[in-house]
Parts: structure tokens; C-alpha cells; sequence
């Protein structure tokens, strides 16, 4: 059985959600924290049940999923777009198999050629539940940066109003953490450093050491399996969410992907 946490601090955005969530998936909602029975549950967001909730199942070893914006064409609490779930771990897994995408997007050519690297700043909250600290990323970020390139670097906030296409001109990389910019930046053509929990991290690069020669990857077997871990409303309530979330529990498990994992990573 699964517990669909609607979140009290945002009740009337989040009840619709995990209302689609329960019905697909054959559970039960509740406000806040699930009941302390062991099943499995879901919580939305960074903040608030989520926190406490991932904490706790955490030492405990209990099985629980996250469910957050979605990497692509994202709904933002809103009944039309994505929504994102993944298996006790912020970042999505890599399926062996994933189905054909469902999600139309364009994927641009790698390139090659470009000035300076952007670095993507991560929401201050990110990742808390798994032990993460995105200050402490970003207090060290550029120092780190500067020791492999001296090209010209910028910033790009999360909740940034510049267009996101006038940033990534002339762009030669995109450094950041876990941020959805990876995604945006690997589907550009960009080359991107991040760390092993950023949903583009099975195509970027975790070393920035080497900025200067980042791999480009095939990307297809990892978008294939992105979109297979974002579902709209209609696709939680049908079944497919379910589906689709039980083949990544499926592997997960059969590969221990489920264990608990560093959150940060030196080498960023």
C-alpha cells in the first residue's frame, strides 16, 4: 500500500496531485507525514513533510517515493505538464530498457565550440532531506573552477527572469549540482558538470577537471529513461505511473541503486 502525502503548507496545490497518485497506484492519502506502519509513501517537494519524512525513512530503511516538478514541459502544481517520481533518491535511475518517450522535445547537436561556462545556482533548499548543503556547493564552486579554466564564467539563479536561451549562447559549458538546468543544458547541446545526483548525470561530466575536453555522450537510452519518470495527472490516475515506477523499483533494487549515496561530490 502507498501513503500519498498531501503536503498541509500547500494542501490545495498538492491534494490533486497525490488524489491521482492514490488512484493509479491503489493508496491512500493523508495529511503530512504518512502513518508509522512501515509501507511505502510519497511526498512532494524539498520542504516541510518531505524533509521529515525522507529524513526518518532514511535511518530507517523505509521504501518511499519523491515527487517533485517534472525535468520537462513541468506542471508546477498546475493540472497540465509533468510531474517527476523517483525511487529513494533525489535523482532518477538509469533504466536498462526504458520505453520510447512519450515527451517531444528538441535535442540539439553537441557542440563543440563556445566561450564561457554558466554556472547554474541551486535552490538553497535542495536536497536537505538527503543530507545535501547547496551553500556549501556554492561557496566553493568558483574556486574550484578556477583551478582547471580561465574562461569567463557567469551566474544563473534558479529563479531567474532572463531567458534561459540568452544565458546558454555562446556557451561553452553549464556547471552546477543536482540543478534542472543540467537537463535543459544536455538537451541544448551544452556539455555539463554536475554532481551524481543531477537528473543529466548519466551524460555529463562529475570531474570538472576535465572542462576542457567534456564528454559528449549518446543521449537517447538516457532521455528515453528521463520521460519514463515524469507522468501528467492523467497518466498517475490510469495506471502508467505506476507501471513505469515499478520498473524502476524493479531495477533498483536488483542493483542496490536504492542505497543510500553520497551527497556531494569533491570533485565539483
Amino acid at each position: 500500500m502507498l501513503w500519498c502525502c498531501i503536503e498541509p503548507e500547500r494542501e490545495e496545490k498538492t491534494a490533486t496531485i497525490m488524489q491521482a497518485v492514490a488512484h493509479g497506484f491503489g493508496g491512500r492519502t493523508c495529511i503530512g507525514e504518512p502513518p508509522d506502519d512501515g509501507e511505502m509513501f510519497i511526498v512532494w517537494g524539498q520542504l516541510w513533510t518531505a524533509l521529515k519524512a525522507i529524513q526518518k525513512a532514511r535511518e530507517t530503511g523505509r521504501p518511499y517515493l519523491h515527487l517533485d516538478n517534472g525535468y520537462v514541459k513541468p506542471a508546477r502544481g498546475m493540472p497540465i505538464g509533468y510531474y517527476r517520481i523517483t525511487y529513494c533518491s533525489p535523482a532518477p535511475i538509469l533504466l536498462d530498457d526504458p520505453p520510447k518517450a512519450r515527451v517531444k522535445v528538441p535535442m540539439h547537436p553537441w557542440r563543440t565550440q563556445g566561450r564561457h561556462v554558466l554556472i547554474g545556482i541551486p535552490g538553497a533548499d535542495y536536497g536537505k532531506a538527503w543530507g545535501m548543503d547547496m551553500q556549501a556547493w556554492l561557496r566553493t564552486c568558483v574556486t574550484i573552477l578556477r583551478r582547471h579554466t580561465e574562461r569567463p564564467a557567469y551566474t544563473r539563479h534558479k529563479k531567474s527572469h532572463m531567458p534561459l536561451a540568452r544565458d546558454f549562447r555562446n556557451c561553452w559549458a553549464v556547471y552546477t549540482h543536482s540543478s534542472n538546468i543540467g537537463v535543459d543544458a544536455v538537451l541544448a547541446g551544452i556539455p555539463l558538470f554536475c554532481a551524481e545526483t543531477n537528473p543529466a548525470a548519466p551524460v555529463g561530466n562529475i570531474d570538472i577537471a576535465d572542462i576542457s575536453r567534456p564528454a559528449m555522450p549518446d543521449r537517447q537510452r538516457w532521455f528515453d529513461s528521463l520521460m519514463a519518470q515524469q507522468y501528467t495527472l492523467s497518466e498517475m490516475r490510469s495506471g502508467l505511473a505506476r507501471e513505469y515506477v515499478g520498473a524502476v523499483i524493479q531495477q533498483a533494487k536488483a542493483s542496490a541503486a536504492c542505497q543510500p549515496r553520497s551527497p556531494m561530490l569533491t570533485a565539483i
